[in-house]
């Protein structure tokens, strides 16, 4: 399995819906408790986020590019994109229910 489809794989695994309500403030205070490649995930998501935007799909076209670029590796991408996913939500607002990401065991 290519590493790319691998990463792509991984991030889109499993998502639970959580509800979700508009808040840029309380998403870049949650963002200041980020990890730097979870941080530069959220920075990179940030601004495309929107009540509609599927938040699994959005975070693969911003995590793969790092990943193949090797601004970080794909171990470190997808518990980054989960942590950021958290933060992200609060940016998502009704009626998305913006998809958190959660680990699930990779074979």
């Amino acid at each position: 399995m290519s590493f790319a489809r691998a990463t792509c794989l991984a991030l889109s695994s499993l998502c639970v819906s959580a509800p979700a309500f508009a808040d840029p403030a309380g998403g870049e205070a949650c963002s200041k408790s980020l990890a730097p490649p979870a941080l530069l995930i959220y920075h990179a998501a940030a601004p495309d986020m929107r009540p509609d935007t599927d938040m699994a799909r959005l975070l693969r076209s911003k995590v793969m590019p790092l990943v193949i670029m090797g601004d970080m590796n794909q171990s470190t991408a997808r518990p980054a994109a989960m942590a950021a996913s958290l933060c992200l939500r609060e940016l998502a607002g009704p009626p998305n229910d913006a998809k958190i990401l959660t680990v699930s065991a990779a074979k």
